[in-house]
């Protein structure tokens, strides 16, 4: 089973306890850079540093050096109260006085460093960043993966973390559970080789890793900051998906596209993932029955993604299509699945998305019709195959034409209480805003 992140958190902090400590050693612990930037724009060099001495940090200069131009040092920076106390877990974030505007396409080197009062230790002073400058590009859809467990006493705030990020534009959720009812063996052979040990949870990497600049986090208090610091970032690859839905077969038919704007030599792959939303159920220290979101029900690629459709040196400004197809399970809830596809690139043991594309299955139903399921019912009926909108009506009827049940739709997804209604024939009507719609259904 797993370990929590509290956990990790005190065999990290013990594991320093005997390493060599330096006096007021600064160290860099993140740079809020995107491996993309526009050419013509001001980009701002941003990030953290950590304090992983035994002495508390008063004040620290920052400085930077793009290519080989010209040396930019801050002045020094004063950190109140007691200053950044040392063992590896206090952070401070920084921003240079000054940007960069990047006016030459192609590939650039960022040298970024904290000098922090009495640093005796210059070797991790500095972090080289390796950054492509786009001056053809397009928006980026960026991807969070998590890791969590029904099992799992913290991964509820993991949960209140990805409803923050959800609602961010250009964003893209998946959820990967681990040892409860909702995983499988294709979830854990792609998800757990993120991490470099014991698996923990909850945990979240984003952009499957960014060539490894972003490594498996299990603190959630931080994904929300690390995803804002990604906003507004571009892409050299146009992705687009394209789903058709059979909603009588349940077939599934994904085409997904992607169109190369900048070229650069490597391994690409493509793989679309089918989530599913409000799925009831239970979850450690959280009320219960507890709504579980953002579930991967199926990777349409496999945990290996797909590859061989886009050559390892792409042709600028053509289409690389590739298909999937698969049959809907009827236990998975149509109307509160959505599909996120990605295009992405692997180098050696890394991999970096270079964008996604959502889809709301919704929008692949029919605003005409529906199916009920199940039929005969017993407790619940529930309405699938169609868009519904909130505030549409539904209304059962006996057989003599009296109404026993009226209920306004609430959610994109509609599932009716009948355990008091006698056995017998019904007429479920559903009044929308393009008409009305009826179906017959046994309760039993």
């Amino acid at each position: 089973m797993g370990i929590d992140c509290k956990k990790w958190i005190f065999f990290s902090v013990l594991f320093i306890s005997f390493t060599q400590i330096f006096a007021g050693d600064g160290k860099i612990s993140k740079l809020s850079l995107s491996p993309y930037v526009k050419t013509n724009s001001y980009t701002s060099v941003r990030g953290q540093f950590i304090n992983v001495s035994g002495t508390n940090i008063t004040s620290y200069r920052t400085g930077w050096k793009l290519d080989n131009g010209a040396v930019n040092n801050d002045t020094q920076t004063g950190i109140g109260g007691a200053g950044l106390v040392g063992g590896n877990s206090s952070y401070v974030n920084f921003s240079s006085i000054n940007g960069f505007n990047v006016t030459t396409p192609g590939p650039h080197v960022l040298k970024v460093w904290v000098k922090a009062t009495g640093d005796t230790n210059a070797s991790n002073d500095t972090l080289t960043f390796n950054f492509i400058a786009l001056s053809s590009y397009v928006d980026k859809i960026n991807l969070i993966e998590e890791s969590t467990g029904t099992w799992c006493q913290y991964c509820p705030a993991g949960a209140t973390a990805l409803a923050s990020i959800k609602a961010l534009p250009k964003t893209a959720v998946a959820v990967f559970h681990y040892s409860d009812i909702y995983a499988t063996t294709e979830l854990d052979s792609y998800f757990v080789p993120y991490f470099p040990g014991t698996i923990y949870t909850p945990s979240a990497i984003i952009n499957m890793g960014e060539k490894g600049r972003y490594v498996i986090n299990a603190n959630s208090s931080a994904w929300l900051q690390d995803m804002n610091d990604r906003a507004n970032t571009v892409s050299p690859v146009q992705f687009s998906i394209s789903p058709t839905y059979n909603t009588s077969t349940r077939q599934l038919n994904v085409s997904v596209t992607s169109n190369f704007k900048y070229l650069e030599t490597s391994e690409y792959y493509t793989n679309v993932y089918i989530v599913e939303n409000g799925v009831v159920g239970t979850q450690v220290n959280a009320t219960n029955p507890y709504t579980h979101n953002n579930i991967v029900r199926k990777m349409l690629g496999g945990p290996a993604g797909t590859s061989g459709i886009i050559p390892n040196t792409p042709v600028l400004n053509t289409d690389y299509t590739n298909s999937y197809s698969f049959v809907i399970p009827t236990a998975w809830n149509v109307n509160n699945l959505e599909l996120i596809g990605m295009v992405y690139r692997k180098d050696g043991t890394t991999k970096n998305t270079l964008n996604a594309a959502k889809y709301a299955f919704t929008t692949l139903l029919s605003t005409t019709d529906f199916s009920l399921s199940p039929n005969p019912a017993h407790d619940f009926i529930a309405l699938n195959d169609i868009a519904l909108n909130i505030g549409d009506i539904v209304s059962i009827f006996n057989i003599n034409g009296q109404l026993v049940l009226e209920e306004e739709v609430k959610s994109e997804s509609v599932e009716i209480n009948i355990a008091d209604l006698p056995l017998g024939m019904y007429l479920i009507k559903l009044k929308t805003e393009t008409g009305i719609i009826t179906k017959k259904f046994i309760k039993e």
